[in-house]
């Protein structure tokens, strides 16, 4: 067997992997498995770098899934200029420095998008300080890729991987403070990270020829990726959890202030009803004071006339006619009395709990004056038979006098 092998371009020449002997079938098994393994690689970190676009264009203060969208881009592309390299197959035309050129770029985008990842998942425990500066690496290394050719862009490969080694220790450290701070999510991105450390260091050494083997990042990236979508997840399933506990509690709260807001109602009519009721009351205080007052004065101006009527009947004995005319006068200005005194009971009366003794007030209605000429004018006679006294409300008068 005769390799010939010609390096013009590239910083290290040579195979960069070991021959492997077989039979036919045994070598083209192993190939399309590893084809396969790639592209599986390749749709899985695809598919979760649109989910995580998805979710930044739904919430765009969401700055982690950007980020990791960005990480997963990166990561699918260099899939596809690593190993079997698929991207040949996809784009034959491409050159051998433009093809490099498209490898080392989304190698070196990997820092920045990971950086900005940590810093927008644990803010309080990533300093943006040390996020910029590897930023500004990246972007010094991205530029020379782009601006030189192959053969001087290709020994920015050690420096690259020194800066790499140093954030992914940088990144250990704060997601272990993340993880003692009680930070969701920190232990299961921990072990994430340490499955994409371990693979990133085997390719280091696979590339520098320290260690014979494949690369294997792609796993690391797809196991790393999975662990924050189960983040995601997880938050997502607290949140609608939270989101149903609060409509729930909503709910109640709204026919808390539903049932209040029917009891202020009811409130607000029994309240009103009183009102009336009082202003009604005071009406008919006001009309009783001013009934009182004005029954009192009529009581006067008849009581005199009475009284007067009298005296002249005394001096005018010797006049029969205008004795009784006189009499009769007097007998019309006493049961005016009456009727106003009857009227003046009922001014007086307050309320409904005054209580009526019925025997009382039947005894008082036979010893009125009003009584015994009823008697004595329609020849009438009473006879009592009365029960033990019952107490009544007091809707009517206890002192009225039949009027003549």
């Amino acid at each position: 067997m005769l390799f010939h092998v010609a390096n013009f371009d590239h910083r290290i020449g040579g195979a960069w992997s070991p021959v492997i002997l077989g039979k036919p079938k045994q070598i083209h098994s192993l190939r399309e498995n590893e084809i396969a393994l790639g592209l599986l690689l390749f749709g899985a970190i695809m598919m979760i770098g649109l989910i995580n676009f998805t979710i930044f264009f739904l919430r765009r203060d969401n700055r982690a899934s950007l980020s990791l969208a960005l990480l997963c881009v990166a990561a699918g592309i260099r899939l596809l200029t690593v190993g079997e390299r698929y991207g040949y197959l996809l784009f034959p035309n491409f050159t051998w420095e433009l093809f490099s050129k498209v490898e080392y770029l989304s190698w070196f985008f990997l820092l920045p998008a990971f950086g900005h990842f940590m810093y927008h998942t644990f803010p309080k425990e990533v300093n943006f300080k040390i996020m910029y500066l590897f930023d500004a690496i990246s972007a010094i290394a991205i530029l020379i890729v782009l601006a030189t050719p192959l053969l001087v862009f290709s020994y920015s490969v050690p420096p690259m991987q020194i800066v790499h080694l140093c954030t992914l220790a940088y990144g250990g450290w704060c997601l272990i403070h993340a993880w003692q701070d009680n930070r969701e999510g920190a232990l299961i991105l921990i072990i994430g990270y340490v499955i994409l450390s371990g693979t990133t260091i085997n390719d280091i050494l696979v590339a520098s020829w320290f260690l014979e083997g494949i690369s294997i990042s792609g796993i690391g990236i797809l196991a790393f990726i999975v662990r924050q979508s189960l983040l995601v997840i997880y938050r997502f399933t607290k949140t609608l959890s939270t989101v149903e506990d609060q409509h729930e509690e909503l709910f109640s709260t709204n026919m808390k202030l539903q049932m209040q807001e029917k009891l202020r109602l009811e409130a607000e009519n029994e309240s009103r009803s009183v009102n009336q009721c009082f202003h009604q009351s005071q009406q008919f205080e006001a009309l009783g004071i001013l009934a009182h007052d004005v029954v009192s004065k009529l009581k006067t101006s008849f009581a005199d006339p009475s009284k007067e009527a009298l005296v002249v009947a005394r001096s005018t004995e010797y006049d029969p006619e205008l004795v009784q005319s006189i009499e009769n006068i007097s007998r019309a200005a006493h049961q005016g009395i009456g009727v106003i005194e009857d009227v003046l009971s009922l001014s007086r009366l307050q309320d409904n709990k005054n209580q009526v003794m019925v025997n009382d007030a039947i005894k008082d209605f036979l010893k009125s004056p009003a009584s015994a000429e009823l008697r004595e004018d329609s020849g009438i006679t009473f006879e009592q038979s009365l029960s033990p006294n019952i107490r009544f409300p007091a809707t009517y008068p206890t002192n009225l006098r039949e009027p003549g």
